[in-house]
């Protein structure tokens, strides 16, 4: 009988795996780590909310506003540009159906009303002119000249409006306009930007055809007003519209400036006008009588019109 000698193997031992401490450990959240605490929003103050309502209702305010101010200025270029198309086509259905007959904007007989300064007193004989047009008043060069002289600026407060021919004392259009309202002219000021040329000129145009007197400003060549002073040379200053011959392509003046009294009547081409007038940004100066019940008041209304 063969007997079989067994041996027991020890049993191999299991080695936990080692878990270095460089390694990194993921940790899983618990549920109540994931979820973040809600936090309770929290109400305006009664003032906080006052604010915020008052600085809404300002800002609707202004957008209206702006809002309505866009409207006004949009409506206004449309009454312009209509007035100005009138104007345009007026001439033109003239021409077409009056082809011999002249076609005259203003006043050619008003040139009789005469005052002749200087460049520093343009302005001055410019309101002699037109005071004497429109009122029948004669006012002469030396009448206007007493006058500035003894009163008080509005331009240059705390002095008097012209201190003499004896000076180079330059009279400023203001205290010009001035003038003419204190003799019961209602008066208005207007000038336009560069681009608006055809405005401009429609604007003289519809001027002299209601019966108004123009002054504008217009450079060209001037004497001076210092007595004994004979110097001739170019600026601007200003002269009185008589009216314009659209037919003859001519614009007649009275320019008090022009150099030994030489501007009595006297005629430029529409196209030589325009651009003397240009220099000054198309400023005119609009005169008529004032309703009886107006009074004078401190300066002339002036109004920019806005390209």
């Amino acid at each position: 009988m063969v007997q079989l000698h067994t041996t027991k193997r020890p049993a191999a031992a299991v080695s936990s795996p080692t878990v270095d401490t460089t390694d990194d450990i993921t940790t899983v959240p618990t549920a109540s780590a994931r979820i973040a605490p809600k936090r309770v929003p929290t109400l305006p103050t009664p003032a906080e909310f006052q604010q915020s309502v008052a600085a809404g209702l300002g800002t609707v305010r202004q957008r209206l506003d702006e809002l309505r101010e866009n409207i006004e200025v949009l409506v206004q270029n449309q009454i312009n540009g209509f007035r100005d198309n009138l104007v345009t086509l007026r001439i033109d259905l003239d021409r077409l159906f009056h082809p011999n007959r002249q076609i005259i904007y203003g006043n050619l007989a008003n040139g009789q009303y005469w005052a002749a300064g200087g460049a520093q007193t343009s302005g001055l004989m410019a309101a002699a002119m037109v005071i004497s047009t429109l009122t029948g008043q004669t006012v002469t060069a030396q009448d206007i000249i007493d006058e500035a002289t003894t009163t008080n600026s509005v331009a240059q407060p705390g002095r008097k409006m012209y201190l003499g021919t004896d000076t180079n004392d330059w009279v400023w259009a203001t205290d010009s306009v001035q003038l003419m309202e204190t003799h019961g002219l209602k008066v208005s000021t207007v000038y336009y930007t560069k681009s608006q040329q055809q405005r401009a000129w429609s604007g003289l145009v519809a001027g002299l055809n209601d019966g108004k007197l123009v002054i504008v400003a217009i450079s060209g060549k001037v004497g001076s007003s210092i007595e004994g002073n004979t110097e001739v040379w170019n600026t601007e200053h200003q002269a009185v519209l008589l009216g314009i011959n659209v037919t003859k392509n001519l614009v007649y003046l009275n320019d008090g400036a022009y150099p030994e009294g030489g501007g009595q009547n006297m005629t430029m081409s529409i196209t030589d006008f325009l651009d003397a007038w240009e220099t000054s940004r198309y400023t005119a100066i609009f005169a008529e009588l004032a309703p009886p019940t107006a009074q004078a008041t401190s300066g002339a209304d002036t109004e920019a019109i806005a390209a």
